[in-house]
């Protein structure tokens, strides 16, 4: 797997220190809020990131618990949470290269960094490259597609033979605008890696870089996006402090390369801070257009590990107007469900009312007509009489002609019934 060697590399010891309230001081672990979605509030995702104490992300299995603390209230508890590869949780990265000819030393060792996040990409990730010049080009058309697609076309990141000044910030900051573009498609977790001396082409010297980062900043905020940036200079650091300061004030986190060879090395722990996310899953109770702050305590090695109270990760909540939790949603379910039954209990009564009234109808009108049920029985008894009657009339026993009257007698008879009681007549007449 990609990040076999990674893996590896966490495996060396921490340092082991006090108990942190502040996790901000040097050489302690530290625990990162990355995003709150609050997208479908009151149901938010919490994302959080637990580096050690030379910022190299802490594999998911020593992290032994996660809680989650909103206005100093805890709202969420997750003993040993699933890294974030291993979940349904999607992530939004765009990649920013460096294609100027300071970077040509470093063109296959930033190739193979970024190339370890299309390794641990899945289908559901998104992702977009930038190169930066002498020109601006983003090298995926211009569109999100899936990250390990992105990854893929980094050998059309090509060094510029005639690109001397770099525009690294710009580059950095249309990365940021492109989250902003589409906004309502991509996933609440974003993150640009950029890879820079920190050296912008329109002040080489990188002192007046700040007006340009902090226009970057606030967008960087207003979308939700953090810079991971990994700094490299082989001439001077006078730029590398634009590029903390980036992802500081963004949220996400500065690495320093002193070689080439430590690049990959770099990236590769960037891959892993994002993937080895842990996503918490929370549903407190919150109000519509108010601001709650989130702070998070992990475990790890029997130490609480807590975020810095101040300040903590504030989170604008818009609306919740048509937002459920998942219990409101099982209710609601249940509860159609239910109208659905009333509803087949309520077509039942109906059609059973109806019949009922066709028949009491139907018995008013015999009634009206001087016509009963008896009635009707001895009308279908007669009837049926007279249908046996036909079908045994050639059955029956026939005697002779009457000489009187021309009528059947019966049989053994010497006259027929009507002369026999002094009617006579010919047939069908009188006496």
């Amino acid at each position: 797997m990609a990040l076999r060697p990674l893996a590896l590399s966490l495996l060396l010891a921490l340092g082991v220190g006090a108990v942190a309230k502040r996790a901000e001081a040097f050489g302690e672990p530290r625990a990162k809020v990355n995003v709150v979605d609050a997208t479908n509030a009151p149901e938010m995702w919490v994302y959080t990131t637990l580096l050690d104490a030379k910022d190299r992300p802490v594999p998911p299995s020593r992290v032994l618990g996660v809680e989650v603390w909103m206005n100093g209230r805890k709202v969420a508890a997750n003993p040993q949470p699933p890294p974030l590869k291993d979940t349904d949780q999607a992530l939004a990265v765009a990649l920013v290269l460096c294609g100027t000819q300071s970077c040509r030393r470093i063109k296959k060792p930033q190739t193979k960094g970024m190339a370890a996040l299309g390794a641990v990409a899945r289908d559901i990730d998104r992702g977009t490259v930038w190169v930066y010049e002498n020109n601006i080009r983003n090298v995926s058309g211009g569109k999100w597609v899936p990250l390990g697609d992105a990854t893929g076309g980094l050998a059309a990141a090509r060094v510029s033979a005639t690109a001397y000044k770099s525009k690294w910030l710009a580059a950095v900051h249309d990365a940021v605008r492109m989250f902003g573009a589409h906004h309502k498609t991509l996933p609440a977790n974003r993150a640009v890696v950029v890879l820079s001396d920190g050296l912008d082409g329109r002040d080489p010297t990188g002192g007046s870089s700040e007006g340009r980062i902090k226009r970057i900043v606030d967008d960087a905020r207003k979308w939700q996006v953090r810079v991971m940036s990994v700094g490299y200079s082989a001439d001077t650091d006078i730029g590398l402090a634009n590029l903390q300061l980036l992802s500081r004030k963004t949220g996400g986190t500065y690495r320093r390369a002193f070689r080439p060879s430590e690049i990959p090395i770099l990236l590769k722990e960037v891959a892993a801070e994002l993937f080895y996310q842990h996503a918490i899953f929370t549903a407190p109770k919150v109000k519509a257009k108010r601001t709650y702050n989130f702070s998070v305590a992990m475990l790890h090695r029997g130490k609480r590990i807590v975020t810095p109270r101040k300040p903590a990760y504030a989170v604008h909540v818009k609306e919740t107007f048509f937002r459920w939790a998942y219990w409101g949603r099982i209710a609601l379910i249940v509860g159609a469900i239910l109208l659905v039954i009333v509803l087949l209990a309520l077509l039942v009564l109906f059609l059973r009312r109806r019949k009922r009234k066709k028949a009491e109808m139907d018995k008013a009108y015999k009634q009206a007509m001087g016509q009963d049920d008896d009635d009707d029985d001895e009308v279908e008894d007669a009837l049926e009489d007279a249908d046996d009657a036909l079908e045994h009339a050639d059955d029956a026993p026939k005697g002779a002609i009457c000489p009187s009257c021309g009528r059947m007698m019966l049989e053994d008879w010497t006259e027929c019934l009507f002369c026999a009681r002094g009617v006579g007549g010919p047939a069908g007449g009188g006496a």
